[in-house]
């Protein structure tokens, strides 16, 4: 029992590393990425990207102290909304709905009450480990840079251990 616990703990705090040290850091692992344009996907139903953009809400907004300011968002999306073409649509969604926006960081959850209350930084938050299985995905967008993606994180098993496969979307408008 406690080898399972302590590698459900080390599963646990890799995939907080692999999500939140990218941020700042670039980080040596297998990601496939796509490049996609905004402007030309088809409707919703038609290949590639099949699934509509998922309707979202915000648990948390603020914005970073730096300057210029960042706007930081939590949100939450249903379980079932992390196909890849609804996670493309929301990218394009996000840059849309927040066009006035220069630089915005989201971290996107399968749950409300996680968004709003995970703590990254307080690994002795008594919930943390609960709230942190449900953040499943980031999305970036630096207007100045021409720096947009949504980048989704999936558990999976290869070899017989639990492995984490990210999945990158580079977004652009087209222009």
């Amino acid at each position: 029992m406690y080898t399972l616990i302590r590698s459900r703990e080390y599963f646990i705090g890799a995939r907080l590393f692999c999500l939140v040290a990218t941020l700042t850091a670039s980080v040596a692992l297998d990601v496939r990425a796509q490049v996609v344009n905004c402007r030309a996907l088809p409707d919703p139903g038609h290949y590639p990207y099949y699934g509509p953009a998922p309707q979202y809400s915000i648990a948390r907004r603020a914005y970073s102290p730096t300057n210029p300011p960042t706007l930081e968002l939590r949100i939450a999306i249903s379980p079932k909304a992390f196909a890849g073409g609804s996670m493309v649509r929301l990218g394009c969604k996000l840059a849309a709905d927040f066009s006035r926006e220069k630089n915005i960081h989201a971290l996107i959850f399968d749950n409300v009450d996680a968004a709003r209350n995970l703590s990254l930084g307080d690994a002795n938050q008594p919930p943390h480990r609960k709230y942190l299985w449900h953040l499943k995905a980031r999305y970036a967008l630096n207007r100045d840079r021409k720096n947009h993606f949504i980048e989704v994180v999936l558990p999976q098993v290869k070899d017989g251990l639990l492995t984490l496969e990210r999945i990158k979307y580079w977004l652009s408008s087209g222009e």
